[in-house]
């Protein structure tokens, strides 16, 4: 899944959508990310929340700076 943005009560936030396959509506998760930001290994872990039928978004709290 690409990268996104969404809007947010103090502007638009970056982030990463995973969506899992099929029709939804699906369970959904936040994935925060540690102390590196918004990596490829915190897609993974959305990716894998995806595959296991779960709409998982990681924000990138950093993306404001």
């Amino acid at each position: 899944m690409p990268d996104t943005s969404f809007d947010a009560s103090d502007g638009r936030l970056a982030g990463y959508l995973a969506m899992p396959s099929g029709n939804g509506p699906w369970p959904g998760v936040v994935v925060l990310h540690e102390i590196f930001g918004l990596t490829d290994d915190i897609r993974r872990q959305a990716d894998r929340f995806a595959e296991a039928g779960y709409l998982a978004l990681a924000p990138d709290l950093y993306s404001w700076g």
